[in-house]
């Protein structure tokens, strides 16, 4: 069972019966279906009707202010609640309530709802992404963050580099085509990798690094080891992508923090040799909002400031094919988190349409997954194809408002 507050935005009838069901309701659903466009700027408190899940526990005094009009409470004791109706009306309720005398605090589940629906339903969004020399602006365009792999086996053939030359071909073409960040990795975590040597990994990545750096833009290092993290950080990167959201070492937080690193904290099902096993949920997004919180809490203990850190569902990474796609239909579910939400779909098997696909024939299904991302607000997406996926972005941010050029076209 789920523990932390969050807005549901079912995308289906099956969806939503599921919803009701974790809370012990069989009436119909009554709350939004789908959610509204993220513009990556705050909404209005009028914006519409939300439907909030609370954990079992959440006071009594607290849910007792929603069992009247304009709200209804769904669900029974000890299985958690819905609470539907107004966003303004919610949100004043839950504000009344932390006001009169609940605890605050982050431990404070009142207080956490109260956030989880600010910024889940847009009312405060991340307005930077902070990293040591390289803050990114959140508030306008999708970002994109070029990947740029130096390992022989990735998944992806055509991004496999292959010299000098090809590097710095690769690194200068990510620039003139609009990445906004350059993600170097050297340890391939496709399903099934074995783990490579941290020495192999180091002879990998801190060549390219330290040509990435030199670009100008801001260099993430993508590992799961403390030793790779510091040497390129110490080298110039100014972020850390770590698969395993800091598990399998958790001392490389403890690097991300006193570096003044950015942290991409990535939710992930076991390790990459046995994470496609048969992978099954109860709550998917429960289950990975959960995860991704605690992550967050143990990067914030080891000194980790927030507006460092962001988030990564982990599309691939112990997930089923209907799990991938759940994610995406209901990806803004994670804006709660509060955290800038970073999404790799580039190219990945669940893009490749019901003909199963060579990851080089996957070019199209990346646009159409890079649209519906950015459609919900995702901050950064990680891509191989930089210039078609800006060129796709270009259009699909601004129907969705995030750019707004008044001309006639």
């Amino acid at each position: 069972m789920t523990s932390l507050a969050r807005l549901l935005w079912p995308s289906s009838p099956a969806e939503a019966v599921a919803e009701l069901a974790r809370v012990g309701a069989s009436e119909p659903w009554p709350g939004p279906a789908g959610p509204a466009p993220r513009i990556g700027r705050p909404r209005r408190r009028d914006a519409g009707p939300v439907a909030l899940k609370v954990p079992p526990g959440f006071p009594a005094g607290v849910t007792d202010r929603f069992t009247s009009s304009p709200c209804r409470l769904l669900g029974t004791a000890g299985r958690g609640w819905i609470l539907c109706g107004p966003l303004d009306t919610i949100h004043d309720r839950l504000a009344e309530a932390v006001a009169t005398g609940t605890p605050e605090g982050s431990d404070d589940p009142v207080a956490a709802a109260l956030s989880a629906l600010r910024f889940g339903a847009g009312l405060e969004v991340p307005p930077v992404w902070d990293m040591v020399g390289h803050p990114l602006d959140l508030t306008g365009r999708t970002l994109l963050m070029a990947v740029v792999n130096v390992t022989p086996d990735s998944f992806y053939a055509g991004s496999r580099q292959r010299g000098t030359e090809m590097l710095e071909h690769t690194l200068e073409r990510a620039v003139e085509e609009g990445a906004d960040l350059i993600d170097i990795g050297g340890e391939s975590t496709r399903p099934g990798a074995e783990p490579l040597p941290v020495a192999d990994e180091l002879d990998r990545v801190m060549p390219a690094v330290e040509r990435a750096v030199g670009t100008g833009l801001p260099v993430s290092i993508d590992t799961r080891r403390e030793k790779v993290a510091r040497a390129a950080l110490a080298a110039g990167a100014s972020v850390v992508n770590d698969v395993s959201a800091g598990s399998d070492e958790p001392d490389l937080l403890t690097a991300a923090a006193e570096a003044g690193a950015g942290l991409v904290l990535m939710h992930r099902r076991g390790a990459s040799t046995v994470m496609q096993d048969d992978p099954r949920y109860d709550d998917l997004m429960g289950e990975v909002t959960d995860f991704l919180a605690e992550r967050v809490r143990a990067a914030r203990s080891a000194g980790v400031a927030p507006g460092r850190i962001a988030v990564d569902p982990g599309l691939g990474f112990g997930k089923r094919r209907r799990h991938n796609f759940e994610l995406y239909r209901r990806m803004a579910e994670l804006h709660g988190l509060g955290y800038p939400l970073l999404v790799g779909p580039s190219r990945k098997r669940h893009t490749s349409g019901p003909a199963d696909r060579p990851a080089e024939e996957r070019l199209m299904g990346t646009a159409a997954a890079c649209a519906l991302l950015a459609w919900q607000g995702v901050q950064i997406l990680r891509v191989h194809d930089v210039g078609e996926m800006r060129r796709v972005l270009e259009t699909a941010d601004e129907i969705r408002g995030a750019i707004v050029e008044d001309r006639v076209s």
